[in-house]
């Protein structure tokens, strides 16, 4: 999740503008606050609830886009989804005196217009996972950082526009209010790889085993990836 902000110059300049144009403004947040990129959406907390507003959620008369009744949705919406996680996002509408008294319409969807518009589900988020071996209580071959990184390139791959996106989202973080979280020890025996693995959400949790050959650890971290998005789309 990237953090987004903008010049608090640049929201004055944006607040002159309303009322001499007649220019509505929607910003993602205050010029000393947080907006949120959140990739389990593949899209920003704000795009989301403006798309879902225009969606149906908040369309008057179910097709009339009207400017007043769409802000003032996202602005109630995104607060409930920075929540989901973890953060605090509240969005600011800047609109000339008089929307106050009077809106308009912007556009008009038809029921084909509505289900054009596309809208992902969200993603279950990874949080980073923690590996030892379980008979050094160390981790000898850095399996961790090897997932880590596994984790991170597959989670941000369609960002970078290669091929289909990860079920899952890897969150370089140790705590977040409902994301899970991966841990487990591992073990090195005749050669072979043994990891005994625990996903943890809440008071949910899913335990799963994947073994392998200890001279493949790239293809054994593979492993792992896979068998934890699997479980993780379980505990979702």
């Amino acid at each position: 999740m990237e953090q987004r902000s903008a010049p608090a110059d640049q929201i004055r300049a944006l607040d002159r503008l309303k009322d001499s144009t007649g220019v509505h403004v929607l910003m993602g947040s205050a010029a000393d606050r947080i907006s949120y990129e959140a990739s389990q959406f593949e899209q920003g907390l704000l795009t989301h609830a403006l798309l879902r507003g225009m969606k149906g959620a908040a369309l008057r008369e179910d097709q009339y886009v009207d400017v007043t009744l769409l802000l003032n949705y996202a602005v109630a919406e995104v607060p409930r989804l920075a929540a989901d996680i973890g953060g605090i996002q509240r969005p600011l509408i800047a609109a000339p005196k008089l929307a106050q008294m009077e809106s308009f319409d912007i556009g008009k969807l038809s029921s084909e217009d509505r289900a054009a518009i596309s809208l992902t589900n969200p993603k279950p988020l990874l949080l980073r996972p923690k590996l030892l071996n379980g008979k050094t209580a160390s981790d000898d071959l850095q399996l961790e950082l090897k997932l880590r990184a596994r984790l991170r390139e597959a989670s941000f791959a369609r960002a970078r526009g290669a091929g289909h996106s990860s079920p899952v989202v890897f969150v370089e973080s140790d705590e977040l209010p409902g994301a899970i979280r991966p841990s487990g020890l591992y073990f090195i025996e005749n050669g072979k790889l043994r990891a005994m693995l625990v996903l943890q959400r809440d008071a949910d949790k899913e335990e799963l085993q994947v073994e392998g050959e200890r001279s493949d650890l790239p293809g054994f971290v593979d492993k792992m990836m896979q068998s934890i998005t699997q479980a993780a789309q379980a505990l979702k």
